[in-house]
């Protein structure tokens, strides 16, 4: 029998609670003491703890004889702490940032585009902008030397190619106007080329009367103006080898890159989109209210809602009427709540009228299952739809 104890103040009580700052396991058989039955270090003991309680991770605790998780201290910004230590374990590593609490030496990753090459970084504000000829990844710890076939910008988070008609021959590109233009008799045909990749090949087309199977001008990315030589493929084509002109993207497809040089090239039209007619390098649009499109979709109509079911606009599936719900009709974009004195219990219904309110319950707007009459109440009525319709009991 308890006779008090759970403070100080009780230590002579013959039993009780174990006091804060100390622990009693099973079977403790006096009153605890600071000295033998301290909370040790790295934990903290509550009034009637049984066994001591670690410190969470990003806090530490250096003294026995803790009693709450406030004596739990938080790891300073720059530093770390894991579970049931002391101290803080040790410096945040480069790259990273620990901000107050933190768990680990890598708690928060240096932002894309940046860097920090110290240990014991304290917050974002001490990772820097990558500088021009590397890139910074997501935790980076220096910046990457760009690598050949691709030039950095300042602040950039990966290489970016060389684009079609040049190369990169070097490491450390700052700029795209370092990239080297693609030499005379050959093309340059993709991305983060290093050097030329041959004579005109599949991917491009060459018109007919050019002196050369290299076309000498090559389309610009953000264009679709084509040379009078020839040019890489523009994008929503494909073009073989030995392509005279580019072939269009048949409809239902799209292509949204340039260079394409088969078929296969062209993406069959996005779930939800439609691709209307040829030549597409993106999606048309969204499939329309009432409809859905699960790909290739040369329509916006390519398949209605049924009854019992509902889509909205780029829906790529019809989606069941909610329990409690209906719809009768094709092509709706929303389900009527179920009639009072009926219930709807499954989804995707298209009639509530199999499912009157059965006798001994009501069902108001919108009742998934019947709700039964109150306890003292009866009803032998089909389709009662509120509470008042339950009889007392006679």
């Amino acid at each position: 029998m308890l006779t008090g104890g759970g403070s100080w103040a009780n230590a002579a009580d013959t039993a009780g609670r174990c006091f804060n700052g100390t622990f009693c396991p099973a079977g403790f058989s006096r009153a605890p003491d600071l000295l033998r039955d301290a909370c040790p270090k790295a934990s903290y003991c509550p009034v009637a703890t049984p066994a001591p309680i670690p410190c969470p991770a990003g806090r530490y605790n250096g003294l026995t004889g803790q009693d709450s998780l406030a004596d739990c201290i938080f790891s300073p910004a720059g530093y770390y702490a894991i579970a049931n230590s002391t101290a803080p374990n040790g410096l945040c590593e480069p790259g990273f940032y620990c901000p107050v609490s933190s768990t680990g030496p890598r708690e928060i990753p240096c932002p894309n585009r940046t860097y920090l090459p110290e240990y014991g970084g304290a917050s974002v504000s001490d990772c820097s902008t990558c500088v021009a000829g590397g890139y910074c990844p997501l935790g980076s710890a220096n910046p990457i030397a760009c690598p050949r076939g691709y030039y950095c910008l300042t602040a950039v988070g990966r290489p970016l190619p060389c684009p079609p008609g040049t190369y990169g021959n070097a490491t450390g590109l700052t700029r795209v106007q370092e990239c080297t233009a693609c030499d005379g008799g050959y093309y340059c045909d993709g991305y983060a080329l290093t050097a030329p990749r041959g004579l005109c090949e599949k991917g491009f087309y060459c018109i007919s009367g050019s002196n050369t199977s290299t076309p000498v001008n090559v389309v610009r990315l953000d264009s679709l103006n084509i040379s009078d030589v020839g040019s890489i493929c523009p994008r929503g084509s494909y073009c073989p080898q030995g392509a005279i002109r580019p072939v269009p993207c048949p409809s239902g497809t799209f292509n949204s890159r340039i260079g394409a040089d088969s078929l296969a090239d062209c993406t069959s039209c996005s779930p939800g989109y439609y691709c209307e007619g040829v030549g597409n390098f993106q999606p048309t649009g969204f499939c329309l209210d009432g409809y859905y499109c699960i790909g290739g979709a040369s329509l916006p109509t390519q398949y209605e809602a049924q009854p019992g079911y509902v889509s909205s606009a780029g829906a790529s599936n019809q989606t069941a009427c909610s329990p409690g719900t209906y719809n009768m009709q094709l092509r709706q974009t929303t389900c009527t709540g179920c009639p009072e004195g009926f219930y709807c219990p499954i989804s995707g219904l298209a009639t509530y009228i199999p499912y009157p309110c059965v006798p001994g319950h009501y069902c108001p707007p919108g009742t998934i299952d019947p709700v039964k009459c109150p306890a003292g109440t009866f009803s032998n009525a089909v389709g009662n739809v509120n509470v008042s319709q339950c009889t007392l009991c006679t």
